[in-house]
């Protein structure tokens, strides 16, 4: 998925859109066209009723949003909930510079190593914000 492209569709209906599961999605980058010049809320609000979140992405949210539910302060926990943050920040990259900010919901590390995750050389009792995020940013290309 790619990050959201600067057409358009507001200001200029003769722009086609492509269906893709139903959803009126741009050409150019796939993405549903609810991204093109929409705002913050607006989009947050279609990625809460996408079905294509998680505990991580909906603690991203929550916390961007000032509405954390203290129960959902996962990181990652894997590949998988990774990409669902990494759909979430491409389609409100807004909260890319503010996602350091997730560090604080990190718990004191006093386990042991435990199981290693999906080769991410992140031990299952030593899981956290901080080591999730450098994923998070590798794999979306955020930074590069």
């Amino acid at each position: 998925m790619g990050k959201i492209c600067d057409r358009n569709y507001a200001g200029n209906s003769m722009y086609t859109m492509k269906m893709i599961d139903g959803v009126g999605c741009c050409p150019n980058c796939n993405k549903p066209a609810i991204c093109h010049n929409a705002s913050v809320e607006s989009r947050a609000l279609f990625w809460a009723l996408s079905g294509d979140t998680g505990n991580s992405s909906r603690t991203i949210a929550g916390h961007m949003t000032g509405n954390l539910v203290e129960s959902d302060m996962m990181p990652p926990g894997d590949r998988d909930d990774r990409s669902r943050c990494i759909r979430l920040l491409e389609l409100i990259p807004e909260w890319l510079p503010r996602l350091d900010e997730m560090k604080k919901y990190d718990a004191p590390d006093t386990k042991p190593e435990g199981v290693v995750i999906n080769n991410s050389g992140i031990g299952a009792y030593d899981n956290s914000w901080s080591k999730q995020i450098p994923l998070i940013a590798k794999e979306g290309n955020f930074y590069a």
